[in-house]
């Protein structure tokens, strides 16, 4: 009987590694590096648009969606994170219109070395052609230039692992 219980444990415990099996992938922009860790592996493409202030854009096809983190980055004259946030969202909101909502937003300290820069997390829920997208859009300002780095899945499990 204890040897049944064991065996079952070391399956049960195997069975459910395979299912939440992570994966590490590192987002590096200017003098910023991070790992993401999520269930599916991104890695670097060129970004698809002749859009200037995009700088960096990382994909994975692996969940069935073709899912992104896309940076995108501009001058800003003031060095205030939560404005550059608000400024952007209040854009957002006008946007969606009735395709999505912006569900949470909360600020956020990022460390860069022994510097905290201050900065804002929005999740956004988008109805787009009938399937429900989810977004998580980070604002931040460092050294005069504001930064937004944007992931965009089907899978809602994934963003909480994002966003951490």
């Amino acid at each position: 009987m204890k040897k049944l219980t064991i065996g079952l444990t070391i399956a049960a415990t195997i069975l459910l590694a395979a299912c939440t099996k992570t994966q590490s992938s590192i987002i590096a922009f200017d003098t910023f590096s991070t790992t993401v860790k999520s269930p599916y592996l991104y890695t670097q493409t060129k970004p698809n648009t002749n859009n200037t202030s995009i700088q960096k854009v990382y994909t994975t096809s692996e969940s069935g969606f073709q899912a992104s983190i896309i940076i995108a980055n501009e001058a800003v004259l003031s060095g205030d994170s939560i404005s550059f946030a608000n400024d952007n969202l209040k854009t957002l909101r006008t946007s969606l219109e009735n395709r999505g909502k912006i569900t949470e937003t909360k600020n956020v300290e990022l460390s860069c070395g022994d510097t905290k820069v201050p900065g804002s997390l929005s999740t956004i829920t988008v109805n787009q052609n009938g399937r429900v997208r989810f977004v998580s859009q980070l604002y931040f300002v460092y050294k005069h230039k504001g930064y937004i780095v944007s992931h965009l899945t089907e899978d809602e499990s994934e963003i909480s692992g994002i966003q951490k």
